[in-house]
């Protein structure tokens, strides 16, 4: 059975020069070869996306047509989230969530939109969309790789552009409230996120001076963000990697260290990969599952490099 199995597996990777190209992404081997399949198409429409002026407008086109891609890959998508019998205006939810509109109003609009944006939304199509900028850096297409996981990230957070997204991750952990802090300053998009919290707090510092044109929400935003940011420091900790081999993390190239019952485990971010380990330095470990935002990315086939989300933790 299990030679059975094996030979159909080898059946459906196809050719074994692409083998890499799909055990290197966190998906089913079906879903990577479904979008290997039509990853050109994919390409050109993230091209035509980046010579149109980038727009919200054109934003949501882009997402509407991974939406339909997704739709054709044997994995869940919006069709298996929604229920049956439920009329759902996808496409209303989904210019309301990307346009940072507040989710209050967003449940309002529709009763299958929360569910939607929770299920979908937030997990599943980040998910499958970063693993298509992957496969996109594999073949050399880096600019429209970068596109596609800014595209990916907007979607976990729901707001249109890097700024504002920027911006929410620093700290502002108000959508509207993002946008409106972007619109009103001309902001590097390349800023990291450490230098985007110095940035809110040197606007948020002097309210007549900079915060005239602010509405009041924001001006409440801001003046909470001060206070409680003022005094805190952005700490660093030590570069660290880790050599870590096994089968059940071939798919895998981000990994969580998490403490249950005293036991350490590596996971993957949707928690269907966990692998009991033992750590000599367990004093360093114990004190990184406490820590908010730190991950372990895969650097070659056995090693991993310690990685931070958390705009106060810098890595050295």
């Amino acid at each position: 059975m299990l030679k059975s199995r094996n030979e159909d597996i080898i059946k459906i990777a196809g050719d074994s020069n692409n083998w890499s190209k799909h055990v290197n992404t966190s998906i089913s081997l079906r879903v990577s070869i479904a979008i290997s399949e039509i990853l050109d198409e994919i390409v050109q429409k993230v091209v035509e996306y980046m010579s149109s002026n980038q727009s919200t407008e054109f934003l949501l086109d882009l997402i509407k047509y991974l939406d339909e891609t997704i739709c054709k890959f044997p994995t869940k998508n919006i069709n298996t989230i929604i229920e049956k019998d439920k009329d759902v205006n996808v496409d209303g939810v989904r210019e309301l969530w990307f346009n940072g509109i507040p989710i209050n109003k967003i449940s309002k609009f529709d009763s299958m939109a929360l569910k939607l944006i929770d299920e979908y939304y937030r997990v599943h199509f980040p998910w499958i969309v970063s693993s298509i900028a992957k496969k996109m850096q594999q073949m050399g297409f880096n600019e429209e790789s970068k596109v596609v996981e800014n595209v990916a990230l907007f979607s976990e957070v729901g707001l249109p552009d890097i700024t504002s997204t920027k911006i929410y991750l620093a700290g502002i952990r108000s959508r509207e409230v993002a946008l409106e802090i972007s619109n009103k300053n001309n902001i590097d998009i390349d800023i990291s996120i450490p230098d985007m919290k110095l940035f809110l707090l040197e606007i948020s510092s002097n309210i007549e001076e900079k915060l005239s044109g602010y509405s009041e929400e924001t001006i409440s935003w801001l003046n909470a963000f001060n206070r409680e940011n003022q005094n805190n420091k952005i700490n660093t900790i030590r570069n660290i990697r880790l050599r870590l081999v096994s089968p059940k993390l071939e798919s895998v190239d981000k990994i969580l260290i998490k403490k249950v019952n005293g036991r350490y485990y590596v996971c993957s971010f949707d928690y269907e990969i966990r692998l009991g380990v033992k750590f000599k330095n367990e004093g360093l470990f114990d004190k990184l599952t406490r820590m908010r935002g730190i991950y372990f990315e895969r650097i070659s086939d056995e090693l991993w490099t310690i990685k931070s989300q958390n705009p106060y933790i810098a890595i050295k």
